[in-house]
Parts: C-alpha cells; sequence; structure tokens
C-alpha cells in the first residue's frame, strides 16, 4: 500500500487535493466480443460504471468486465483509484481495487457484501504424519551449495554479477549495439561453471552429453548429491525412490545443439531431443540412479520447484514411493548477458532486486539449481536419519481469472492457498515466528504478496476460517533462533 500511495497521497501520505482528469486508455473503442454483457444494477455499480466509461470511453461496461482485459494498465487504474476515492467518499486501499477488478466484485466490496468475495474453501484433511527433509542440494549465484548461500545471506552480500563487454562479446552480442537499443541493464545470477560435467561417471559418451542440456546434467548430478548427503545408495534402499523435478526451456538447444546440424546428426534426431526436452528430466535421473518410484516432470512456470516439492509429498503420503528427490532447475543461453528494462516491467531498471522494499524496481533473473530428499516422518525417525526441517502441511490452488491479468498475482488466491497449508498442519497462527514470502520486486506485485499474507495472518481464530479484511496488522512472537 506505501508503494503506491505516493502516486495518489504524495510521499508524505498527505489526502490529495486535485483529482487528475482520467486519460482514455488507447486503443479501446468496445468491449471485448463475445462476453454477455451485464448492466449495472446497484446504485454503487452504477457510480463504478460511469467512472470506467470516462476511462475507456466505452459508452457501456458490463459488471462482469475485466479492468485489463478493457484495455486498463497500471498507470489508469492508479487514476481511476484517484477518482473512485474522491466521488465515492471510501477510505479505498489502491491494494483493494487490484484485488476486485471487476465492477460487480468491487460494489459488493464497498457496500459490505462480504459472502461473495471470498472463494469457497474447503480445508483439507490433516495428515497423520508429516514429511522429514533428509537431504538439501544447490547451486546458487555466488553460492555453491546451501552452506555458502546461508553465509552469504548472513553477511547480506549480494550475488549478483555485472556483465563485462567481453563477456557480452563471447556470447555473440556488440555490446555497443546493446546500449544503443535502449535501457540495457548489464546484471544477472549466473552460477559457476554449470557446462562442467563428468559424463564417464554417469555412463554418457562424449557425444551424448555434449547434446544434453546443462540443466539435465546439473539435475543428475544434484540428484546423486543430494541421495549421498542423506546417506543413501539407491541399490541397497528397501524401497521405491521418486523424483519429481522441472527445468526451464532448452536455450541451449536453441543457442548450441539445432545450430550444429553435424552434431545432431551425429547422435541422431531422438537423442538430441531426449537431451532437451523437459520432458525427459525426472525419467534420465531415474534411469542412470535406477530409481523405481514415479519419475514426474513438473512444469509450472516460476512456481515449479515448490510444486514439485507439493506433488513429492503427496505422492509419500499416498504411499506412491518411500522416498522421494523434488526441486528444479534454470540455467539459459547464453550466460553472461543483461536485460532491457522497461517502465512499468517485471525486470529491475538498476540491476538489483528488493523484495518488498520501497525501492524495488523489479526482478533480476538467475540461474540456479535446488533439490530436497524426502521422507515420511516416521519413516526418518525409525531409520535414524538426520531430519534438517519437516514439512506439515501444504497447499496449492488456481487463482483463475480473479485478478486483473494472467500474469498478475491474486490476493484472494494466495491466502486460500495460505490457509490450506495451515488447516493441514493444523497449526496455530500464534506458533509461527518466521515467514517466507515469494516477492518479485515490482512495486504492484509485492503489495498484492503482502496482502495475501494479511488476508489470513491479520484475522485472529482458526486458520480456516476465511477472512474478508484486506489489511491488518500481524506481530509474530519472537524468534526462538535458527
Amino acid at each position: 500500500e506505501h508503494l503506491l500511495a505516493a502516486f495518489v497521497a504524495g510521499p508524505d501520505q498527505s489526502p490529495a487535493i486535485a483529482i487528475p482528469r482520467i486519460a482514455t486508455a488507447a486503443p479501446a473503442p468496445s468491449r471485448p466480443e463475445g462476453r454477455p454483457l451485464v448492466a449495472p444494477r446497484t446504485a454503487t455499480e452504477r457510480r463504478i460504471a460511469a467512472i470506467w466509461q470516462q476511462a475507456f470511453g466505452i459508452g457501456k461496461i458490463g459488471i462482469h468486465d475485466n479492468f485489463f482485459d478493457l484495455g486498463g494498465q497500471s498507470l489508469l487504474m492508479v487514476q481511476v483509484h484517484a477518482r473512485l476515492r474522491h466521488d465515492l467518499g471510501a477510505d479505498l486501499p489502491i491494494v483493494t481495487v487490484f484485488k476486485f477488478p471487476t465492477i460487480a466484485g468491487l460494489a459488493r466490496h464497498l457496500d459490505g457484501e462480504p459472502a461473495d468475495t471470498t472463494r469457497p474453501y474447503r480445508p483439507q484433511a490433516r495428515s497423520r504424519d508429516g514429511i522429514a527433509i533428509i537431504g538439501m542440494v544447490g547451486r546458487f549465484p555466488g553460492a555453491p551449495n546451501v552452506d555458502a548461500l546461508w553465509h552469504n545471506l548472513v553477511e547480506g552480500r549480494e550475488s549478483i554479477a555485472t556483465i563485462t563487454d567481453e563477456e557480452l562479446r563471447a556470447g555473440g552480442f556488440d555490446p555497443a549495439q546493446l546500449d544503443a537499443g535502449g535501457e540495457y541493464v548489464r546484471r544477472r545470477g549466473l552460477i559457476e561453471r554449470p557446462e562442467w560435467f563428468d559424463a564417464a561417471f554417469f555412463g554418457m559418451n562424449p557425444r551424448e552429453a555434449e547434446v544434453t542440456d546443462p540443466q539435465q546434467r546439473l539435475f543428475l548430478e544434484a540428484a546423486w548429491e543430494a541421495l549421498e548427503s542423506a546417506g543413501y545408495v539407491p541399490e541397497s534402499f528397501p524401497g521405491d525412490i521418486g523424483v519429481y523435478g522441472g527445468m526451464s526451456n532448452s536455450t541451449y538447444y536453441l543457442n548450441n545443439v539445432h545450430p550444429n546440424q553435424h552434431l545432431r546428426q551425429s547422435v541422431g534426431e531422438l537423442a538430441a531431443m531426449m537431451g532437451s526436452e523437459k520432458d525427459y528430466l525426472a525419467t534420465r535421473v531415474a534411469y542412470k540412479l535406477n530409481l523405481t518410484g514415479p519419475a514426474i516432470n513438473v512444469h509450472n512456470a516460476c512456481s515449479t520447484s515448490m510444486v514439485a516439492v507439493c506433488q513429492a509429498a503427496q505422492g509419500l503420503l499416498d504411499g506412491h514411493c518411500d522416498m522421494a528427490l523434488a526441486g528444479g532447475v534454470s540455467v539459459t543461453f547464453p550466460l553472461h548477458r543483461g536485460y532491457y528494462a522497461n517502465e512499468g516491467g517485471i525486470t529491475a531498471r538498476d540491476g538489483h532486486c528488493r523484495p518488498f522494499d520501497i525501492k524495488a524496481t523489479g526482478t533480476v533473473f538467475s540461474d540456479g539449481l535446488g533439490l530436497v530428499v524426502l521422507k515420511r516422518l516416521a519413516d526418518a525417525l525409525a531409520d535414524g536419519d538426520q531430519i534438517h526441517a519437516v514439512i506439515r502441511g501444504f497447499g496449492m490452488n488456481n487463482d483463475g481469472s480473479d485478478k486483473v491479468s494472467f500474469t498478475a498475482p491474486s490476493v484472494l488466491g494466495q491466502s486460500g492457498a495460505i490457509r490450506r497449508a495451515l488447516a493441514m498442519a493444523d497449526c496455530d497462527l500464534s506458533s509461527i515466528s518466521y515467514l517466507e514470502a515469494h516477492g518479485t520486486g515490482t512495486p504492484l506485485g509485492d503489495p498484492i504478496e503482502v496482502a495475501g499474507l494479511a488476508e489470513v495472518y491479520g484475522t485472529a481464530g482458526s486458520p480456516s476460517a476465511p477472512s474478508n479484511r484486506t489489511s491488518a496488522t500481524w506481530t509474530p512472537p519472537p524468534a526462538s533462533g535458527g
């Protein structure tokens, strides 16, 4: 809220005196075709519709039309928000406007009708057993393992690299042309030597290794190391070991394999395809390490690794496997490159990632890998495993269309996922001393993330009870360490 309030009220938070004239969105001559037009029915709906009609220059707008589907964008939303506050005389946080991107939803909220503003919630049954994390492996920018990452965090060390002219040229870029093309930011998070691979150790000939995406090679190496860190050898484990993982699109194939016709012909198109496609990440690990549990490739954009962990935990609870590897990897090529930062885009204009910070301007993309070894808690205790942490609950859902755009987060969707996890864990909110949240570092995305947390943690009572509050204050108890 504070990140956005400066647009409306000024940096000193004093009420704006002059309400700006709403600029008409362009181009938006008419409503999207094929959608039924439902006219405003209540006084509040009619007043909101009048403001929208002025903003978009459209004669008729239905109460179920989405603001962004009509051609709206964030700056116009800020102007509409100012007009709504002025004309309706309502204390309306801008996050609420993003939360209800239709006239009907916003009107119900303003009229105090909370019944339709929260999605139906069905709490999951509590699991009889938790899931133990008994092994961890990671490759991160500036940190080749989990311990090094922790030291960087403790020391407040930023691990984003600045790309030099020489590195850009080595990747096939002309630095002068990049700089002339606009606001080019030479910053990226890089992991150390992702192209290094001991092919013979995994029984791969050099040609097969050459056409295999480094993401698959790194994930295979990490799977071996993760099992080793957990103290297990697949051949002697008395049960099934599953693999749940995902990777990014294969830019290695586009830049290194596809242009080399001789290489592709020498190994065959099928081998080149299997070394590059996402569908073979988990199955390659299962084959090379002789793992007989489910080998599930997970593709879910930014949440791939977390979804893989949830799927693996559920597979363990359902008895599909007795131990599981879960995680993800992302390495894109050319390695040394930057990005163009656009006003209002997701990428950071200054090359620094500052989630939940007033100085945040966006995201800086990076390469990396994370993999955990999971086991049912009762089995881990019985076998004397080293337990790093216990997963008591997890929740997954989807925002559906209840958000401002396809790529935007949703307050209700995120709060719903949190409630599912808390209900499954049967966890008292007062016992939670540490929260780790996903923040894009964007001025519009982060407030929505915080609002989703406030929907749950800003309310009293059972975590399974839905809340209609859009903002609140929650003070965690003192951390006990760790």
